[in-house]
């Protein structure tokens, strides 16, 4: 764990997920990491959990998307979390929010952000990001996902890194890019899926790091059904029409590819496979198990998305 905090200075902000917990009081604004069961917060939720056992406390509850059990099944379960935003996909949230025990505010994933910098949402006490690394010049390189993670940690009282150790060191793959305020901001300058426009990494104010947690625990796995014969059909479909677009000339050169999200469309990527079709570009909410297989077929000229989202089988591969 030590090798990946690249800044000893830090090094002495290393705590246990209980007393980072311990910090965690009744009435807090909690912004975490995640989105769609990637790169969210697990072990400080959990030693929350622990601590309900013993203490009466609720906390609001902010992330990137929806989030694994820690959070939407066992915090809620515990009764720990008074409000929920901007999004949940878990049974056990989906009732308390139905029988009222939770607040729920369900807005547009990019709506969250645009009302915290307006002063809507907020303040927040503690940013808990999980991260695969520190660089040495500061910068958070998250895990598999960034979501709203940048601006908890803007915005955020103080900081608890959640260091997994059983995720590669992620450097590299991310592109970290916060538009300007409302009123001052420029266009976003991204005009091609492979272009990077930010950082590498979240960079904070290293002051407001109040701790640094071991984890090593893993998201939890998409679910995801398995291609068969009717979406090979749709993927040829799909190919075919894209190729006499190109044919007849509507369009020049065969067309960057945005792809949604659950089996369906990972089913009908798959289906690429078996195409002659080479170097595509991929655009998506979250990057699944057919785009890696795709890239592993040398399929695949750039893929961009906002998070790697895997069956258990391919987060295996991954590690």
């Amino acid at each position: 764990m030590i090798d990946r905090i690249k800044r000893p200075e830090l090094h002495n902000r290393i705590v246990t997920a209980q007393e980072a917990a311990s910090w965690i009081k009744d009435g807090m604004v909690l912004g975490m990491s995640g989105f769609g069961r990637s790169s969210d917060a697990k072990v400080v939720p959990l030693a929350l959990v622990e601590k309900s056992k013993t203490e009466s406390f609720q906390v609001d509850v902010y992330t990137g998307a929806s989030l694994g059990p820690e959070v939407d099944q066992y915090m809620v379960e515990a009764g720990i979390i008074r409000k929920r935003a901007p999004y949940q996909a878990e049974r056990s949230m989906r009732q308390a929010i139905n029988s009222g025990l939770v607040l729920y505010t369900d807005m547009h994933l990019s709506h969250n952000a645009e009302q915290i910098r307006n002063g809507v949402i907020g303040p927040f006490d503690f940013a808990i990001i999980e991260a695969s690394a520190i660089t040495e010049d500061g910068l958070i390189i998250p895990t598999n996902s960034v979501g709203n993670g940048p601006i908890y940690a803007q915005y955020a009282k103080k900081i608890i890194i959640e260091l997994n150790t059983k995720q590669p060191q992620l450097e590299g793959i991310h592109d970290i890019y916060v538009p300007d305020t409302q009123g001052k901001r420029q266009p976003i300058p991204l005009c091609d899926a492979a272009d990077r426009i930010g950082e590498r990494g979240i960079r904070v104010d290293l002051n407001k790091i109040a701790g640094i947690v071991h984890s090593e625990l893993v998201d939890a796995p998409a679910l995801i059904v398995e291609p068969d014969a009717e979406t090979e059909v749709m993927a040829n479909y799909l190919i075919d029409f894209l190729k006499e677009e190109v044919a007849s000339g509507r369009v020049t050169e065969f067309p960057i590819i945005q792809s949604g999200v659950g089996s369906v469309s990972n089913a009908v990527l798959n289906g690429f496979l078996k195409s002659d079709l080479t170097d595509l570009e991929l655009y998506s909410e979250v990057l699944q198990d057919a785009v890696f297989d795709l890239i592993d077929a040398g399929k695949v000229k750039i893929a961009s998305g906002t998070a790697l989202t895997l069956s258990e089988k391919y987060a295996q591969k991954s590690v």
